[in-house]
């Protein structure tokens, strides 16, 4: 049985990244993959609290990283792949 459609959260640790592997291995060529990452909203207040930033900007720096990390993650996946997708919320 192979499953079409997955999402795997990932925050990028090893752990993540091996759910990502079994996400692979299970999912139809055919499938889809949507790889989500969530910034801590209470980890932006604290970082604003001690002055590291306005929280906009560092929720802009933050999503801006997680993008470009998920892009290399795909990237790196070699074919024949599923549809992959990420977002970052």
């Amino acid at each position: 049985m192979r499953i079409e459609e997955v999402l795997v959260p990932i925050d990028f640790s090893q752990h993540s990244l091996r759910a990502l592997e079994f996400a692979l291995s299970t999912t139809s060529p055919e499938g889809e993959i949507c790889l989500l990452h969530v910034l801590e909203a209470e980890f932006l207040e604290r970082a604003a609290l001690e002055g590291l930033g306005e929280r906009e900007a560092l929720l802009a720096t933050l999503r801006g990283r997680a993008e470009e990390r998920l892009r290399e993650v795909i990237a790196a996946i070699a074919d024949p792949k599923p549809t992959l997708s990420s977002m970052v919320v």
